[in-house]
């Protein structure tokens, strides 16, 4: 089996894949404001997995998970990963990609994201979902005319 490390995982505003490339833009979100809850999380996760000691023949499976702090987990879809493995390789490095945006956030707090193997944890970044008060349009007096 090979060895698997996380060398990047983060909630961004957008990522995308090219040729086993990760692209990240505006990566480390660590708090979203929202005027009340459930709120979509509106952006994306970016993970890289590294994997070294790859045989012939291997293959890996890992699983992401979103939990609130008391330990509610949030509900996603589609994220365990599963590879297998044709050729031998020291080293492979894999993007995942998650467009999160439609994701509900149940409610204000702290959040763990995960990434996990049979073996055991992997990565985990968190990031705090705060709840703000809405914007007003009230204008500047300086920029009111009669």
């Amino acid at each position: 089996m090979p060895n698997i490390s996380v060398p990047i995982l983060t909630v961004c505003d957008a990522t995308h894949e090219r040729e086993g490339l990760l692209g990240i833009l505006g990566g480390g979100i660590t708090v979203i404001n929202r005027e009340s809850y459930p709120a979509p999380l509106a952006a994306d996760i970016a993970a890289q997995l590294q994997l070294t000691d790859v045989s012939a023949g291997d293959s890996i499976s890992v699983t992401l998970s979103i939990t609130h702090a008391d330990g509610e987990p949030v509900e996603i879809e589609d994220l365990d990963f599963k590879a297998s493995f044709d050729n031998s390789a020291e080293l492979l490095s894999l993007p995942l990609t998650i467009n999160a945006r439609d994701m509900k956030i149940p409610r204000s707090g702290k959040y763990k994201i995960s990434i996990s193997s049979a073996d055991g944890p992997l990565s985990a970044v968190d990031f705090i979902a705060l709840e703000v008060q809405p914007a007003t349009d009230e204008m500047a007096p300086e920029a009111q005319h009669s």
